[in-house]
């Protein structure tokens, strides 16, 4: 099984894709709260792959918050799992574009220390991961760049940091536009490819990037679904609605005996 939490999605073939689960905007604690959440009763196999990131946790709180974020994330999931599952912290990709000058900067920083402390060789998408981002965006680089430094853990797996002066790095642009679909076949491409030899896992490494939407049909079964519609007003628009789906007059009732609470309206057997 491979996981990702992060902010970004990476779509694939039926049968072959990976789990997916966004938070939008969310920082690295919240989305590993999240997952914790929705493991409650239920099992991953041993060898699975967990991948974690957040572009949004980067911005907002900077280089030496998302680091130590990543480190405490994956301490959580190795205790949790007991060494079982791997836990991969990485840079998800900026499909949207940015236009925050200072991001492209920290995410080169941050692949930097990334391929520095894991184990795993995903040195070619991070290549292609600087590359994209020097070669994209509105062409302007960003102005006034000076060495910074920073706090940065010495391992995944502890706290213990040391200090790191960051150089500045030419043609980081200071906006970058949205991915095109074909940077996003790539780069997605590059990335389950490396992951798949790294795991040894049988990955689609053709990702499906189409924005075509579909529409699914769904009929009701006038006899399985029950449903209770909550509010007043608008309980009484929203019966409406069902009503529409042929759902016959006589399946609905007042339910008031149910509850002293106003909000009760209506029962429909749809």
């Amino acid at each position: 099984m491979l996981g990702f939490l992060g902010s970004s999605s990476i779509p694939s073939r039926d049968k072959l894709c990976p789990a997916i689960l966004r938070v939008e905007n969310g920082f690295l604690r919240e989305m590993g709260d999240f997952l914790c959440s929705l493991l409650e009763g239920f099992i991953i196999p041993d060898g699975s792959v967990i991948m974690i990131g957040s572009l949004s946790h980067l911005m907002r709180e900077g280089r030496t918050s998302y680091c130590k974020g990543m480190v405490a994330e994956f301490r959580r999931f190795n205790g949790l799992f007991k060494g079982a599952v791997h836990v991969v912290p990485f840079l998800p990709l900026p499909l949207c574009g940015s236009n925050r000058p200072s991001l492209g900067r920290a995410m080169m920083d941050c692949s930097i220390w990334l391929e520095s402390v894991l184990e795993w060789d995903l040195k070619e998408y991070y290549n292609l991961f600087r590359e994209f981002l020097t070669a994209s965006g509105n062409g302007i680089a960003v102005p006034n760049q000076h060495t910074l430094e920073f706090a940065f853990p010495i391992v995944i797996g502890e706290y213990r940091e040391k200090t790191v002066s960051c150089h500045l790095w030419h043609g980081v642009p200071e906006f970058l536009h949205p991915m095109l679909p074909t940077h996003e076949v790539k780069l997605i491409s590059t990335l389950l490819e490396c992951l798949g030899k790294e795991f040894k896992m049988e990955l689609d490494i053709t990702p499906v990037m189409s924005r075509e939407l579909r529409v699914a049909e769904f009929t009701a079964n006038p006899t399985t679904i029950p449903a209770v519609i909550i509010g007043r007003s608008n309980g009484d628009r929203l019966g409406a609605a069902f009503r529409t789906w042929d759902c016959p007059q006589s399946s609905w009732s007042s339910v008031a005996e149910l509850s002293t609470q106003p909000l009760w309206r209506r029962s429909c057997q749809l």
